[in-house]
């Protein structure tokens, strides 16, 4: 009935499974107003990630859990020496 998120989590026999949902996100509002610099702020940050060069970097990590393959991805941001990282984990029979 009333807007909002929903987290669930299910343990069973040292297996957990996890999944989130948004309940009527289209009315949820937020709990204050945004900064008046808050447009110009993305507009830039947009700009500069339009104009930055891709630099991606992807290495297989172990993984323990069998029939998946783990990689590590390195993606390059517009500050000098600074990245985002990531783990992608998929089935290691995916096309």
């Amino acid at each position: 009935e009333k807007p909002g998120f929903v987290y669930v989590e299910v343990k069973d026999n040292g297996k957990t499974a996890s999944c989130g949902v948004a309940v009527q996100p289209e009315i949820i509002v937020p709990a204050r107003k945004k900064p008046e610099s808050f447009d110009r702020y993305w507009e830039k940050a947009v700009q500069q990630m339009e104009m930055l060069p891709v630099s991606c970097e992807m290495k297989e990590v172990p993984n323990p859990r069998q029939g998946f393959k783990a990689f590590e991805v390195t993606l390059n941001m517009p500050e000098k020496n600074h990245y985002v990282y990531c783990f992608l984990t998929m089935p290691e029979k995916s096309a």
